[in-house]
């Protein structure tokens, strides 16, 4: 039996990953802000222990006694009111982590990263070999470059890293408030007015991404890049057949994508006055627009990733939306669970 600490327990990719750690029989432990409220989205075995990572303090005592860590906690959200917290958490809660590993010994770390640090062409194709060199367009973006070049560093002799790079995850699990969870449930509830045309990305079912950190934990190459993402999918074709899976909801129409940049201006504009998120963030539609083609076949041949197929894994999605009752319900904040804002997803 294997110790591991997964930090983002309570996110969607955590929450998953604990899962099958679980099911196997290892010792999960889960570093949490609030554990009776993360009690009822976790298996029971998981051990929680209250803490923050932005605590160096929390870190140390959460990684005592363990062997492995998976680094899974973020800011997700391309927009917040304070864009200090995208390198608070992203950035300095991942090297908290890393160097509180290090310290005790730790064997293996698992960093989740995302493909938005490689770089490529608008609707190109990028693998792990285009590692960006420069800073990216987002606060974001940038947080997750930082947090990658920080848990390398911090680790050092002795504690091995290995980086996954998944795409847009979507699939079962704890259900977000923004991104494409707010955008999927909108469009089967009839209440998503449009998307961008041309916008996409690579999606990445949930279950295929966990299975993807655990055998990043079992055979990756230590200091090494593993893309976890299905081929590129454009997003309307994502909701039109969302739809049609579902039975109900309507398919949104697609506006040019200078219409939608003004929007999301706009909207930006708007949630610097309110402090609620804008409906679409400017660094979203950057990303959605962005259109690159992630390449997972060194996943594949190295960790025996498996990509889920589109129609797979949007009707699994939509079964899990339709037995835990969240397609039934009238008002959103009945349906959202514990990865409700930004700052939950820290946990």
């Amino acid at each position: 039996m294997t110790q591991v600490l997964i930090t983002g327990a309570t996110g969607k990719v955590g929450n998953a990953v604990a899962r099958p750690l679980v099911a196997r029989g290892e010792a999960v432990r889960a570093l949490l802000r609030d554990p009776v409220a993360a009690r009822a989205s976790l298996p029971g075995e998981v051990e929680l222990l209250a803490g923050d990572v932005v605590d160096r303090e929390a870190c140390r005592r959460a990684v005592a006694g363990v062997e492995a860590v998976f680094i899974s906690h973020g800011i997700y959200e391309q927009w917040v009111c304070n864009l200090a917290i995208f390198d608070a958490v992203n950035a300095a809660g991942a090297e908290n982590v890393a160097v509180a590993a290090r310290e005790a010994g730790v064997a293996r770390i698992v960093h989740t990263s995302t493909y938005d640090v490689f770089d490529a062409d608008r609707n190109g194709h990028l693998d792990e070999r285009q590692l960006a060199t420069a800073p990216k367009q987002t606060p974001y973006e940038r947080s997750k470059q930082r947090a990658e070049e920080l848990v390398l560093a911090a680790a050092g002799a002795g504690t091995e890293v290995v980086i996954v790079n998944p795409g847009m995850v979507y699939g079962p699990g704890p259900w977000a408030s923004a991104g494409l969870d707010a955008a999927l449930f909108d469009c089967l509830r009839g209440r998503l007015p449009a998307v961008p045309r041309g916008a996409g990305a690579g999606l990445a079912f949930v279950d295929a991404v966990a299975a993807g950190h655990v055998a990043a934990l079992e055979r990756g190459v230590a200091g090494e890049r593993y893309v976890l993402a299905g081929p590129y999918v454009a997003l309307i074709d994502f909701f039109r057949r969302a739809v049609e899976l579902a039975g109900r909801g309507r398919v949104p129409m697609q506006v040019p994508p200078a219409v939608a940049q003004a929007m999301a201006r706009a909207s930006e504009a708007v949630s610097r006055i309110t402090k609620r998120p804008p409906l679409l963030p400017d660094g979203q539609l950057r990303f959605l627009l962005w259109g690159a083609d992630p390449d997972s076949r060194k996943t594949e041949l190295e960790l025996g990733y498996e990509p889920v197929a589109l129609d797979d894994g949007l009707a699994r999605t939509v079964a899990w939306l339709r037995s835990s009752g969240r397609l039934d319900v009238g008002k959103r904040s009945h349906h959202l669970a514990t990865e409700s804002t930004a700052q939950e997803a820290r946990k």
